[in-house]
Parts: structure tokens; sequence; C-alpha cells
């Protein structure tokens, strides 16, 4: 059981770690697809970490949280981040980072490249295991994700993008209920969801990366820190990671030096040396904020 406050922010809600004493400094954490608060385990320990250094943890549930990914969208998300970041603005917090784990990393990049009419500023952001679901579909069931997507396309070009798809494919994500438009935004080249597949190139890196130094949702001073899995399972073998983190630091002109690959880390960095890592370096980062 880990001490907390939970708040109530209109139809989301958030998990605060206790700490120390109270914190004006907060990380919100995302998690992905399946996720919910405690979900991630070097959280816990990361909001330990923090706390020395007079930072706190929050962890967003957003309504796509657990279950409900499916019936969601990267914009819903973003709307939703934009009433925590305003509810913790409002309740003293003077320093705001959002952390993206997996599709919160998405989530994450859709704030500060499409943010909501109304989302406030944040004073950084991390991205942890940014992975590409459509490389990772691709990977887990390549025989059946082509078909999969031109069903989920059919069903999207007939209007019926908002009906639930058959239970042949909750079975392949959590026996999740989702949308025939999310699987496509989470499926198809340069869907909505499509921010870090390997084959996107440079001009996509300059539309996304490239314009966060003009994102009015990332502070004057704010930087992006990219802590990619080294041995992320969702991640196809033929992917070069470093070469594909050096591209996004290449476009990117906020990009941390504090950003690597993490060696020995798989999707949620459990081992001991990569949660060590993760957790050493997004204090460094906060502290430089």
């Amino acid at each position: 059981m880990t001490d907390g406050r939970l708040h109530t922010i209109g139809s989301v809600w958030a998990f605060e770690h206790a700490g120390s004493g109270p914190h004006s400094q907060v990380v919100l954490f995302i998690g992905g697809l399946g996720d919910r608060p405690q979900s991630i385990p070097y959280v816990n320990g990361l909001a330990k970490a923090l706390d020395a250094d007079g930072w706190g943890v929050v962890e967003a549930a957003l309504s796509s949280s657990g279950l409900g990914w499916g019936l969601s969208s990267l914009k819903r998300d973003a709307a939703e981040i934009g009433q925590v970041v305003a509810y913790l603005a409002a309740a003293g917090k003077t320093k705001i980072v959002l952390m993206g784990h997996s599709t919160g990393c998405q989530d994450t990049m859709e704030y500060l490249c499409k943010p909501p009419a109304d989302g406030p500023a944040v004073a950084g952001a991390i991205l942890q295991a940014p992975v590409s679901d459509r490389e990772a579909m691709a990977l887990l069931f390549p025989e059946t994700s082509p078909g999969l997507l031109a069903e989920a396309e059919a069903a999207v070009a007939a209007g019926r993008g908002r009906e639930v798809l058959p239970q042949k494919y909750s079975d392949l994500f959590f026996n999740s209920p989702i949308t025939a438009e999310r699987w496509v935004s989470l499926a198809a080249v340069r869907g909505a969801d499509d921010y870090f597949s390997s084959d996107l190139g440079v001009a996509t890196w300059a539309a996304t990366f490239g314009r966060l130094d003009a994102s009015r949702t990332l502070a004057q001073g704010g930087r992006l820190l990219v802590l990619y899995s080294g041995e992320d399972d969702f991640v196809p073998p033929s992917v070069d990671k470093q070469a594909l983190v050096d591209a996004w630091a290449a476009a990117c002109p906020v990009w941390s030096p504090l950003s690597t690959v993490v060696p020995g880390a798989n999707h949620r960095a459990e081992a001991a040396e990569a949660t060590a890592t993760v957790v050493g370096r997004v204090a460094a980062f906060v502290r430089a904020l």
C-alpha cells in the first residue's frame, strides 16, 4: 500500500504520492495502454527519489486508463491532461513536468504538438519507452495485423468508426473493447497515435519533435527528456534504437542531453540497473529545470 492523496478532477482523478512534506513541483505520470496508477513498478521508487529534491509525483487516471483506452483517443487524453495540469497549478504547483510511459508518451507528444485550446504550459516533458504501436502490432501478430487494419478502415469509411470491433480485436489487447477509429489510429501509417515509428522519416520528426520549441504548452526553457528502453520487448529487432533516438535529437531544439537508450531496460524498465538509470536521469532532469 502506498500512502498519498486522491484528487478528483472532473471526470478524471489523480493520485499524489505522499512525501516528507508538501511539494510545489511535481512530475505528472501518464501510463500506457491498460495502465492505471500503481501499474508501473518504478514509479514508487521515483517518488521517493524525487522527494529528496523537493519534487513530488502525481499519477493521472484518465478516462482511457485501464480498459478504457480503446474507446478513447489521444485528443481526449490531451484535453484531460490539460484539466489535471490546470487543477495542479491552481492547487499551488509551480512546476509541472509531464512524464509518459509507453502510449503515455504519445499522450505527452499530443499535448505538446496539438495542445488543447485551454491546455496550460508545463515546465518539461519526459518520454519513457516511446514505442510505435503500429510496429509493435506487426511484431506481435504479423500474419493478421494487415487484415485487421483493413477491416477497421472499412468500418471507418462506412461511418462506423465509433462502433466497437469484434471480439477477435479485443483478444489481442487485454480483452479491452476497442473502436474502429482507435484501431486505425494505432495501426495505420501516420494514424493519430503514430508518433514514434522508425520509418516515418526526417519530415515527420521536423513536424513533431522539431516544433516543440514553439509549443505553447511547453514553457520557455522547458526541455524534452527521452529514455528509450534498450531491450524493449515491443520494438522489432530490425529497429536501430540508437539511430532512431539520434534522429529525434537532431530534429528537436529542446532536447535534453540526459536523454539516452537505457541499457538492459525492458518496456517497463524492471531490471534494477535500468530502474536506477531511469530514476537517476529523471531526477537530474527535473533538478535542472
